[in-house]
Order: structure tokens, then C-alpha cells, then sequence
């Protein structure tokens, strides 16, 4: 039973690095392209973002990795702990 608690949470944390590498194969053209130096993002007055500075078809991959970032944190500890529960159950005979 604890493989198939942590199957769907190793799916989402795939689906991460995808989405994380697919960001940087748009992303990083795109900055290039625009002429975007990094330092005058921080710098610049008045402060610009990348989403002044990107189109929207590059920046919504970088807004899908940081909600994949930040959302599923409970999902994973859920995941982590059915699976814990489940392999005590199983190991002390109750499961």
C-alpha cells in the first residue's frame, strides 16, 4: 500500500521537473530575445518583473512551476504519512 500512496506524489514531482525544464527551454530564448538583463530587473527604477517584460505564452509556464511549488505541499505530506500509516498497519499485522 505505501507504493501506491507515493505514486501519485513521484507523478506530481515528475510533472515538476517538466513543467521546471520547459520554463527554462521558453524562458531563457525569450529573455534573450527581449534583451533582458537580470540585474537591471532588481535594479531598475521603476522595477519591472518579467511579466512586464515577457509575453504571456512564455511567463504562464513559470506561474504553473512556482504554484507547482507552492500548492502541493500538503498533498505531499499527506502522501508521506498515509504511506507511513500504511506500511505500520501492514507491518504490525492490523493492515
Amino acid at each position: 500500500m505505501a507504493q501506491q500512496m507515493l505514486t501519485p506524489m513521484l507523478a506530481l514531482i515528475v510533472w515538476t521537473f517538466v513543467i521546471w525544464l520547459w520554463m527554462y527551454a521558453t524562458r531563457l530564448p525569450a529573455m534573450t530575445a527581449a534583451k533582458v538583463n537580470p540585474d537591471d530587473l532588481v535594479k531598475g527604477s521603476p522595477k519591472k518583473t518579467l511579466d512586464d517584460v515577457l509575453p504571456s505564452s512564455v511567463q504562464w509556464k513559470a506561474h504553473n512551476y512556482n504554484h507547482l511549488l507552492a500548492e502541493p505541499t500538503v498533498f505531499y505530506a499527506v502522501c508521506i504519512v498515509l504511506a507511513i500509516i500504511g506500511k505500520i498497519g501492514t507491518a504490525g499485522g492490523t493492515g
